[in-house]
């Protein structure tokens, strides 16, 4: 089941939601592979335009672990939906 975070796909291939995984660009953060990520939540220092990403929780680095990224940074995005994952990746 989803939560309210959760939305449908909108036409654009907007930024991700809290909850949705991410794959990096490969050198895009130093020291990060370009994952699975999990997006923890928007960086609202940003303005909404970058985000907090955490290590899935069955990593075990998941606790020592966090970087904020922007969309420049993020090479596809996949987010849970009723219908299952849709992936896409951003517009930048």
């Amino acid at each position: 089941m989803l939560d309210d975070h959760h939305t449908p796909l909108d036409a654009g291939g907007h930024g991700p939601l809290p909850y949705d995984t991410v794959l990096l660009h490969p050198g895009t953060v130093p020291g990060a592979d370009p994952g699975p990520y999990v997006v923890a939540d928007i960086a609202p220092a940003a303005g909404g335009q970058a985000w907090e990403i955490n290590l899935p929780d069955d990593d075990p680095r998941y606790w020592d672990w966090a970087a904020i990224v922007t969309l420049g940074d993020i090479a596809r995005i996949t987010r849970l939906t009723p219908a299952g994952p849709v992936s896409w990746a951003p517009v930048r």
